[in-house]
């Protein structure tokens, strides 16, 4: 059967029915373990962090959608949860303070958002019924953001969200081929505008989305199971997702024909720092400058050089002075400077007292605008290998010049993490959380209680 947008929803309802733990490459398995353990931690992080997860922290009780008497389990949270709602506080913890994976391509993305709606769903499934629906979310996901970008016109990034966190827990509550469909209709019904995430000032929307699109997608498959079909032509029809999303463009349509083969959860970059995933090289660039020069008062100028996405993102004039955490992990200046005065980039570099810190102010002031570097662009679009290179030309007030660079930050799919330097990623002391290594060991009440009985 030719692949057409007529058909595209049937073709990965059909993916979902069809894949299945048994046929998963014994490192897909263990990567999906990773992703898990990892945005473990993320979520318990952003738990912890009052300003990341105040707006969430009440009025999302109520049980709206039940699936064989179990209630949604929202992670670290007090209360009874609907199935959707307990989906969009773990999806949100999980994103609220920036550090979770990222995957990039025409489209960026944070896969790892999906769990947010998986762990909703302990409870109704087990260890290997997990980490398949994970390694699908992954596929449909990552392979839309193959296929075209969001971005461009207009839209945010977790409008693929919406629809690989549907299938993915549609695939767990045990939907057929057909509800699927109409579970992926329901979902693509309304893209989330690119400006809730965008601008000079960015808010705690940024970190909502993820929580929007992973409850959207349980709301979805719970719909389907309910019996409550989907618009049949939601990706070809007069004001269907081609026209009205993409404006008359369609999507590369042969990015879904790998789907299954070379599973993209390979591709996933994870993050060491709390940043955004193009400042993790302007991290370590800055820690390896000052391990060169350690009084960094000595300073006179640094000249910066990137790729122009990351200039774009991390590097325009507004990211000069950043009055929010959210608009601080998306600065290159804020980081460099936090890395080069601290020797470290934590959560306590985004205190409030440090966004107003003249030493940080007087750091970024040295700093150039940022220089695209054709040879920089080439090596970010390498799609084998991408590449994140930042450089930085440092002139001493003595008359010292020299210049560092950084390429493949830790974490990057070929520099990755160790299992026990992920473990240590953030930091402080994390609940046991091993039991992730050994998940598909696990039925469905063990899984549900283990992560209900989580030390936040």
């Amino acid at each position: 059967m030719e692949l057409n947008t007529a058909n595209l929803l049937d073709h990965l309802a059909d993916f979902a029915v069809s894949l299945k733990y048994e046929n998963l490459p014994e490192e897909v398995v263990h990567r999906a373990k990773r992703r898990i353990f990892d945005s473990l931690g993320c979520l318990i992080m952003g738990v912890r962090h009052d300003e990341a997860v105040k707006l969430v922290r009440c009025g999302m009780s109520g049980k709206k959608w039940q699936t064989q008497h179990v209630s949604g389990l929202a992670i670290g949270m007090d209360g009874s949860y609907s199935l959707e709602n307990a989906a969009f506080l773990n999806a949100h913890a999980i994103r609220a303070l920036d550090w979770n994976d990222t995957y990039l391509s025409r489209e960026p993305a944070h896969p790892s958002d999906n769990i947010g709606a998986l762990l909703a769903l302990a409870g109704i499934c087990g260890g290997k019924e997990l980490i398949t629906a994970l390694v699908l979310a992954y596929e449909i996901q990552c392979h839309f953001c193959d296929a075209a970008s969001l971005r461009k016109e207009g839209w945010d990034h977790t409008y693929y969200l919406q629809l690989s966190s549907t299938l993915a827990a549609g695939k767990i509550i045990g939907l057929s081929k057909e509800q699927l469909v109409h579970a992926a209709s329901h979902a693509l019904l309304s893209p989330p505008s690119r400006q809730g995430r965008s601008g000079s000032k960015l808010s705690h929307t940024k970190g909502l989305y993820a929580g929007y699109a992973a409850k959207k997608g349980v709301e979805s498959a719970c719909l389907a199971l309910m019996g409550m079909t989907g618009p049949a032509e939601i990706i070809d029809g007069e004001f269907g997702v081609i026209k009205q999303v993409f404006h008359g463009k369609c999507p590369n349509l042969s990015a879904f024909s790998a789907l299954g083969s070379t599973f993209k959860i390979s591709k996933n970059h994870t993050k060491l720092y709390p940043v955004e995933y193009h400042a993790q090289a302007v991290v370590a660039l800055g820690l390896k400058i000052r391990k060169i020069i350690e009084d960094i008062w000595r300073i006179e100028k640094i000249d910066i050089c990137s790729y122009e996405f990351a200039k774009r993102v991390i590097g325009d004039r507004f990211k000069r002075r950043p009055e929010t955490k959210e608009s601080a992990d998306h600065s290159l200046f804020f980081v460099l400077a936090s890395a080069l005065l601290d020797g470290e980039l934590t959560l306590k570099q985004y205190e409030p007292a440090r966004l107003r810190d003249a030493r940080i102010w007087n750091l970024i002031d040295k700093m150039s605008d940022i220089h695209e570097l054709p040879k920089y662009n080439a090596a970010y679009k390498n799609t084998n290998l991408p590449e994140f290179p930042v450089s930085a030309s440092v002139l001493t007030q003595d008359g010292w010049w020299f210049k560092e660079e950084i390429r493949l930050p830790k974490g990057h799919f070929a520099h990755p993490l160790s299992d026990e330097e992920l473990k240590n990623k953030f930091g402080e002391q994390l609940p046991n959380l091993d039991f992730v290594w050994d998940l598909e060991t696990m039925n469905a009440r063990d899984l549900y209680w283990t992560l209900k009985g989580l030390k936040i």
